[in-house]
């Protein structure tokens, strides 16, 4: 993932956050667009392989395994650099 892509998912977060008025937890993100939150990051088989969730500090996660019926099967960090 380049750094222009990790930014937008960090600026599509920012602006989901304000507009919901949550400050903590992940945003939840597919196909570039903001879908929903979670107070923190659990459960990746209740959405598909292939979401991102970005925390309160810009830390970017991807689902990874599974399908689309079952759901994904872990969430990885995407950025372990960020914010060091």
């Amino acid at each position: 993932m380049t750094h222009l892509e990790q930014e937008t998912l960090r600026a599509i977060a920012a602006e989901w956050r304000l507009s919901e008025q949550h400050d903590a937890g992940v945003v939840l993100i597919g196909q570039n667009k903001a879908y929903g939150w979670k107070s923190s990051l659990r459960d990746p088989q209740s959405e598909q392989p292939g979401v991102y969730a970005v925390d309160d500090d810009g830390h970017i996660f991807k689902t990874e395994g599974g399908n689309d019926h079952d759901g994904a099967e872990i969430w990885t960090a995407v950025d372990s650099q960020h914010g060091s």
